[in-house]
């Protein structure tokens, strides 16, 4: 029996547990919620192991090949196509209570769920009322992101959730603050939509690597002795995203802004361009003509606001969820399990010791309690959870 959908294409189920591709260029996968378009079916990225295949046979997802009108393919589009089933955005008030375990607490429901970017889009620009050109482009982003990354152990669809999730909740947070006077400007739809787009199409066609060239060194870092080519990896991104943004007829100046934001998350150049900006000099500045919206107050309040949230996401809001993070981008990498001095890098160097916006500036009091909590673990072999364990057993 053969479950299609489209043309000549589908899964076959031999009905002793053995699932096939037959000649797959569109079909969907994980929980009957993904459209794939244009993937090899040879390829490892058609299975992914840690998904579940949803019965194709069940309502809305089984469409029979005589039945496949117009009418009924975009019903059934639609329906796959839906909310994230759990919370994604908090209450202003919910989130200014305790940042940092509220935000775990929705990131932790999502991942449960494993709900997707599409899911995220969808529920975010619902309660945003985005829609036109903007909304269309995010649903094209999301969707990209949702197939991107997935021979990446840290780099993938997970990651661009999240950090999309907490650029959303950030953002709620930053308007609190600005009614409250602690933060200097307030989002509008306008920024809003920004955003969504830079922070679901920050790590498009990420390769799993980083922006150094040459073998690498375990001693010194994750670069040392590699020659840096600063935005390569947001290069690939931004010029993925400008030619869905142009597609859905995004206004070349939100286009403009979203690929600033892209740009602007490369953890070395990028970082420097949004401290330049801010009005702290850098000698060694490396200016790309992509970074200059970030002259406008609102996109570099959109970047910075992008540049925390990824950062929230990279360090984890809990010790153990440090060691998670910090131990998938060390398998993506092919190095060893990080160290105290990695992590102390990672905190000092990469983080700049701290965030970029008053809504990330809430989040310092866990940031700087993991850092204390690595130093105590320096020449222990323990990882941070084992060693924050210590700390509070003391």
């Amino acid at each position: 029996m053969v479950q299609r959908w489209g043309q000549g294409e589908g899964i076959e189920n031999d009905d002793t547990g053995t699932l096939k591709l037959c000649r797959p260029r569109q079909f969907l996968l994980a929980r009957g919620e993904r459209f794939w378009k244009g993937m090899p079916y040879d390829t490892p990225r058609c299975v992914p192991t840690a998904h579940r295949l949803t019965d194709l046979r069940l309502t809305p997802y089984f469409v029979p090949n005589s039945h496949m009108t117009r009418a009924r393919t975009a019903t059934t589009r639609r329906a796959i196509s839906k909310p994230a089933t759990c919370r994604v955005l908090l209450t202003a008030h919910e989130f200014a209570e305790n940042p940092p375990a509220q935000l775990q607490h929705v990131l932790r429901e999502l991942r449960r769920n494993q709900s997707s970017c599409q899911e995220i889009a969808e529920s975010v620009t619902a309660s945003w009322e985005i829609d036109g050109p903007d909304r269309d482009a995010i649903d094209r982003i999301a969707r990209e992101a949702d197939r991107s990354g997935f021979r990446n152990a840290y780099h993938n669809p997970a990651h661009t959730r999240d950090v999309t999730v907490s650029w959303a909740n950030l953002a709620v947070l930053n308007n609190h603050l600005h009614h409250h006077e602690r933060a200097p400007l307030r989002l509008e739809k306008h920024g809003l939509a920004i955003g969504l787009m830079a922070a679901l199409g920050h790590d498009l066609r990420h390769d799993g690597t980083t922006n150094h060239a040459g073998p690498r060194r375990r001693q010194g870092g994750r670069g040392a002795g590699r020659t840096r080519i600063p935005f390569r990896l947001e290069s690939i991104a931004a010029e993925k995203v400008g030619q869905i943004m142009a597609k859905s007829k995004v206004d070349p100046a939100k286009a403009a802004s979203v690929t600033a934001a892209i740009m602007a998350t490369d953890p070395v150049d990028g970082y420097s361009a949004l401290e330049h900006h801010a009005g702290k000099f850098h000698s060694d500045i490396v200016l790309h003509e992509g970074l200059a919206p970030l002259q406008d107050p609102a996109c570099w309040h959109v970047a910075a606001l992008l540049r925390d949230a990824d950062l929230v996401t990279s360090a984890g809001l809990s010790a153990a969820e440090h060691d998670h993070q910090a131990g998938l981008l060390m398998q993506e990498l092919g190095l060893d399990e990080e160290t105290p001095d990695d992590t102390e890098r990672f905190f000092g160097e990469t983080a700049r010791g701290g965030f970029a916006s008053p809504a990330g500036a809430l989040f310092m009091p866990q940031f700087n309690a993991l850092r204390a909590i690595n130093r105590s673990r320096a020449g222990t072999g323990m990882s941070l959870a084992e060693a924050e364990q210590r700390v509070m057993a003391s």
